[in-house]
């Protein structure tokens, strides 16, 4: 008698491996699945950030950098080294002169002096960074001839700010409403200051900042020179700082919530798939086992 194989049996080995090629694949598509929306972000970060120059590089004696290199901190000063941008208006017979930026206070930006025509720099504060009603102030005006040659003739006009009374003001300026003016010259090298004194009176309520600016030109020119400025912050400036603080925070905490949550919800997705197969797989098997040990053996 010819031996027979037992029916089912010869099947069991690929009823295996199809059944663990399955799972390997429901397991793989799942998880890609799971993951796509946590990792897209940092991918698409990874991809957008520039590579950066290696640190002390500088070009060769002799050798040009190729356009769009940035030569390294050995060639270029840093953070600390360089003037804070202040604000500046041009005249078409002179300019600003650079100035370095402070706490609420803001001075002539520089440009490059003119061959001819005044050349005049400016700086405006009160000391304070933020004010309130009842206060008094003290702007410290300082005008700079940094030219060569006398300056006459000058218009020095201070706007004052909404809310501040005057009390005095130094060299005698004309008074109008919201402003004073000064007419002066200033000889080369020389430096003018003028002081004026005023109190915070009742300011609008969406008011946040109280703010002075003086420009001056030359002779009946409209047109200024240099000018400068200089705000202190008000109770409402500072109510909306923080508001726009706590914005900013609450804003930073639900970000930093999605970034820690999304990995999270896509390994517990990963542990219950495979919690799922590892069932099914043992369910199969018994299954298996039982329908081979069910069989009749060879006759």
């Amino acid at each position: 008698m010819n031996p027979t194989s037992t029916p089912g049996r010869p099947h069991r080995g690929h009823a295996r491996t199809a059944a663990a090629a399955a799972v390997l694949t429901a397991l793989l598509t799942a998880l890609l699945t799971a993951l796509a929306p946590a990792l897209a972000p940092a991918v698409a970060a990874a991809a957008a950030t520039p590579q950066a120059p290696a640190a002390g590089h500088a070009p060769k004696p002799g050798h040009s950098p190729a356009p769009g290199h940035s030569p390294g901190p050995s060639a270029s000063p840093g953070p600390s080294q360089l003037p804070t941008p202040v604000i500046s208006v041009g005249h078409e017979h002179g300019h600003g002169h650079r100035g370095h930026g402070h706490p609420g206070r803001t001075v002539a930006a520089p440009q490059a002096p003119a061959a001819s025509g005044p050349q005049l720099s400016i700086a405006v504060t009160d000391g304070r960074t933020s004010v309130q009603e009842g206060d008094q102030l003290t702007y410290t005006v300082q005008l700079h001839n940094i030219g060569r040659h006398d300056v006459r003739r000058l218009r020095l006009v201070q706007t004052l700010p909404a809310g501040l009374r005057l009390i005095s003001a130094t060299r005698r300026p004309a008074t109008r409403p919201g402003s004073l003016t000064w007419r002066i010259s200033l000889p080369a090298g020389h430096t003018g200051t003028f002081r004026v004194t005023g109190r915070v009176g009742h300011t609008p309520a969406q008011l946040l900042r109280l703010a002075t600016v003086v420009c001056a030109s030359a002779g009946s020119s409209t047109r200024p020179i240099v000018c400068g400025a200089h705000s202190d912050e008000l109770p409402a400036g500072a109510v909306a700082a923080a508001q726009q603080g706590r914005a900013a925070a609450t804003a930073a905490s639900e970000r930093t919530r999605r970034e820690v949550l999304r990995p999270a919800a896509a390994g517990l997705v990963l542990l219950l798939i495979i919690s799922v197969a590892w069932l099914l797989i043992r369910r199969r098997r018994r299954r298996i086992s039982r329908m081979g040990s069910q069989q009749p053996g060879p006759s």
